[in-house]
């Protein structure tokens, strides 16, 4: 093993032009407090994308959960287009969101969002454009998806649909998915709108997600938003309204008759405001969270999510931002302060610090569930945690420190293996701290890249954990890519990891790529070397696949 990353990661030694304040992504743009993934670094899924990217996938890529610097996916938020979409419910539910592939703009990660840090996806603007991307694999899996756009003097639309189906490469783990999305926007005079409405429907083979049974999930899940972005007196104004609902129903053990264990219907409304002008913002954000569940119960809760700050030039190369914010939750609330700061002192180098505090809202399903495999606790704290990064780009490299001092933090646990049951529990105090390095080089005709981050924490656990301290110790990815003839281009992409708890894997994927005037063909092999790994327990990862596939733009 040792061998073969050293043969893939050899060449990466040399890096270009990838600016880091909270993970190391080639091909980046530093803006303030997030690092972009550009849209010509995505893979065949968001999913797909975060994982070659170092973001830590666990589960699967279907149905997966995210963590950045070592937090657990309930302390990873999602936002799309700057309007937060976490699911209540759990965040498991997360990355259920209504928008294809082909609509992406690009990716933020941020540092100063959510709990830990957040990723936030950014849709693109209706243009005069026709995208299809087809592909076949093995385990008869099928994946299509058509996206057909249009301006004209005063309107823009985008319409696109996506559809992925497989019968899965063991039992319980078939799946069968449908996206839909819809962007519509209108300018008049000095007002612009747009409404945007997506549907998502996953069918899916749910295998050891929850405990070690074969379970099946079925998910719905519509996302419908209005925005306006207008100017007055001197003030940019853009007031946003968003709904989000989802259906979930779920069967923990499909080899015993009947329908769903558990049916969980949520509904989310959120209203957003954001009012700058000059050097300050203000961005008030009022939510109302809904569920109706055979399992949790009906519950309501309102949210207060506030924000004001002010960014100040010192000079052309030095600047700061000074902010507060203030989350309201249903019996507490909290006042978090916010800095940043960064430092030109020299072409192409710079230096950058951040300093906040956060807090998160506890899930319905870490207060409320309870089956056989898991129980939930009314009677747990908040999450509450202090953040600092620093770090430095410098030409072609950048390295970023970051320390997270938690309290109260949330975790399933058991505390002997002969339990059998997975209880939420605040763990008490726990302190995560790393680094995260990353690079890009062209040499010659050949395109490499480096990201590599480490995490640790002195916290040594007396019981099992689930989640929480179950970090990725060591995470480690790669690229290489070169032509070869006829407008071929090979590329190779490797991903080792090591968690804190002892599971490691490498694994290499493969791609042959020819362009054309108007798209692409493409073959590719997943998990080349058919790597048996592991996530997280009972949860088997994908042998090799082979697929083949066709991009056309017009």
């Amino acid at each position: 093993m040792l061998y073969l990353i050293m043969l893939l990661f050899v060449s990466v030694g040399f890096a270009e032009e990838v600016p880091t304040v909270s993970l190391s992504i080639s091909k980046t743009v530093r803006q303030e407090n997030k690092v972009v993934i550009s849209s010509e670094n995505f893979k065949n899924s968001i999913n797909e994308t975060f994982a070659s990217s170092g973001i830590d996938i666990q589960r699967n890529t279907i149905h997966p959960n995210i963590s950045v610097k070592g937090a657990t996916f309930q302390q990873s938020s999602v936002f799309i287009d700057g309007v937060k979409v976490d699911d209540p419910q759990t965040a498991h539910n997360n990355l259920n969101i209504p928008v294809a592939s082909e609509d992406i703009e690009r990716i933020e990660l941020l540092s100063d969002r959510g709990y830990a840090g957040a990723v936030n996806i950014i849709t693109k603007q209706p243009e005069n454009k026709i995208s299809e991307n087809f592909s076949f694999g093995d385990f008869n899996t099928k994946n299509g998806n058509v996206s057909v756009s249009h301006r004209w003097e005063k309107f823009a639309n985008r319409l696109s649909f996506e559809k992925k189906v497989s019968d899965g490469f063991t039992f319980d783990t078939d799946y069968d998915i449908t996206n839909f999305s819809n962007r519509f926007e209108w300018n008049f005079s000095e007002l612009k709108t747009g409404f945007s409405f997506g549907y998502l429907k996953k069918d899916f083979g749910a295998r050891g997600f929850y405990a070690d049974f074969p379970s099946y999930e079925w998910t719905k899940t519509y996302l419908s938003k209005i925005d306006l972005n207008f100017e007055q007196s001197g003030f940019l104004i853009k007031p946003e309204f968003q709904w989000k609902q989802s259906n979930d129903e779920f069967k923990l053990d499909v080899r015993k008759p009947g329908g769903p264990d558990n049916k969980h219907k949520t509904d989310v409304f959120t209203t957003q405001v954001n009012i700058s002008k000059n050097n300050f913002s203000f961005v008030p954000i009022i939510t109302t969270e809904k569920i109706e569940s055979s399992n949790l119960g009906n519950h309501q809760r309102d949210v207060q999510d506030i924000y004001a700050g002010y960014n100040y030039d010192f000079t052309q190369n030095f600047n700061s931002t000074y902010g507060i914010r203030y989350n309201g939750f249903s019996n507490d609330s909290f006042i978090l302060p916010y800095f940043s700061s960064s430092y030109n002192f020299a072409e192409n180098a710079k230096l950058h610090f951040l300093f906040r505090k956060s807090a998160r809202q506890l899930s319905f399903t870490e207060l409320y569930y309870n089956d056989i495999a898991n129980l939930g606790s009314s009677n747990l704290k908040y999450e509450k945690a202090t953040l600092y990064e620093t770090g430095m780009e410098y030409s072609f490299l950048s390295l970023n420190l970051f320390l997270r001092d938690e309290k109260d933090i949330i975790d399933w646990i058991k505390r002997n293996k002969t339990d059998t049951q997975w209880r939420a529990t605040n763990i008490g105090s726990v302190r995560f701290y790393g680094y995260e390095f990353g690079g890009k080089k062209t040499f010659y005709k050949f395109k490499t890249t480096i990201k590599y981050s480490y995490t640790e924490s002195p916290e040594v656990a007396d019981f099992i954990s689930k989640y929480a301290l179950r970090y990725a110790q060591h995470l480690l990815t790669g690229e290489i890519s070169y032509p070869i003839i006829w407008n071929i281009e090979h590329s190779i992409n490797g991903l080792y990891k090591k968690r804190v708890s002892g599971e490691e894997y490498f694994v290499l994927d493969t791609e042959l790529a020819r362009k054309f005037s108007f798209g692409e063909c493409y073959i590719g092999v997943d998990n080349l070397l058919d790597k048996n790994y592991i996530e997280i327990p009972f949860v088997p990862m994908p042998p090799r696949i082979v697929r083949v596939g066709i991009k056309l733009t017009f």
